[in-house]
């Protein structure tokens, strides 16, 4: 794919003019950077919820985030959940899911977390 190939460039072949770019302004994946109490991999974490969604009586949709994946007391500055929207310059769907596969959103889990709920609807605002 395009992306391991520019990773191979960048980091083998012109690791001397490389920069690493902030990843929550470019490509924007809306990865949580921690372990919440819902991920049962925490290859695959969750976030934080949408008020509306929340629901003590259901663990399915109670959980917080707790610890940082990459094990650093504090991650804020690596949590693209979190990051403005309004300042990312490229998005990206694959932890969101693809837009154009909604079927009304309402059942998808990632449309009830906040950057994939305002992922998406930028989406539909752009091509309406």
């Amino acid at each position: 794919t395009i992306q391991g190939l520019m990773a191979y460039y960048f980091d083998v072949e012109q690791l001397h003019h490389s920069v690493e770019l902030n990843k929550c302004r470019y490509n924007n994946i809306a990865d949580n950077a921690r372990t919440s109490s819902f991920a049962k991999n925490p290859k695959f974490p969750r976030c934080t919820l949408l008020p509306f969604v929340r629901n003590a009586s259901n663990p399915r949709y109670n959980f917080d985030d707790r610890v940082c994946r990459d094990g650093r007391e504090t991650c804020d500055d690596t949590d693209c959940q979190r990051f403005p929207l309004k300042k990312a310059r490229v998005l990206h769907y694959t932890y969101c899911k693809n837009p154009w596969n909604c079927n009304g959103c309402e059942y998808l889990e990632t449309y009830k977390e906040p950057t994939c709920y305002e992922m998406l609807r930028e989406w539909f605002k752009v091509r309406s």
